[in-house]
């Protein structure tokens, strides 16, 4: 049976912040990421947005449509990151699962045609040896990351440092030790269940 394809998408939220600010998260993972995925025009893509979203709190005339268009002009880079993310997946030497977490750990998300795409936490290799990038589902409403890992198989947790950010990266791993991760979510509502990975460090 022939493996099925992992069609690299871009979600995102109705909200004008909300898309710039899931914008900003992008361009910050895919800049720390290896990649080689030029962001340059990306990010002033996502400036040129957010002035043109400034200005229209002035209320004068034109400056909404003048920040639909910047917008747009944002969107359509971003459709372009994404073509090169789906080309890095397709090249990608590896399982389902490493090519969803290719995509994931890099601020894209995929079509879901199965349980990988539902996981909320995710740990991939990091940018160079003795890192490890923490990957956790996004979410829309205003939240805040915790981050854990255990080198003793889960008998005690090392804190790490929460961020708003939904991807951590972690430097100083033991090479070639198998640690555990851990993530929550705290919202409004208080802090969410935990969800765990595991990685052996490169």
């Amino acid at each position: 049976m022939a493996q099925k394809s992992v069609i690299v998408t871009i979600e995102r939220s109705e909200d004008h912040e909300n898309q710039l600010q899931e914008a900003l998260d992008r361009k910050a993972v895919l800049t720390a990421g290896g990649t080689g995925i030029p962001v340059v025009n990306y990010g002033t893509k996502i400036t040129d947005a957010q002035n043109a979203q400034t200005a229209v709190s002035t209320r004068a005339p034109g400056t909404a449509q003048t920040r639909d268009a910047k917008f747009l002009l944002m969107f359509e880079e971003e459709e372009n990151l994404r073509g090169q993310m789906q080309v890095l997946v397709n090249n990608l030497a590896g399982s389902i699962d490493q090519k969803v977490a290719l995509a994931l750990s890099n601020g894209f998300q995929v079509v879901d045609f199965g349980t990988i795409n539902k996981q909320d936490f995710v740990v991939v290799d990091g940018p160079g040896s003795g890192f490890a990038k923490l990957v956790a589902k996004a979410l829309e409403e205003r939240s805040f990351h915790e981050w854990g890992y255990s080198d003793d198989n889960g008998v005690t947790w090392i804190y790490v440092e929460p961020s708003l950010q939904s991807t951590k990266i972690i430097s100083g791993l033991t090479v070639g030790r198998n640690i555990k991760f851990r993530h929550r979510l705290f919202t409004k509502d208080g802090p969410g269940e935990y969800h765990y990975d595991e990685l052996v460090i490169r």
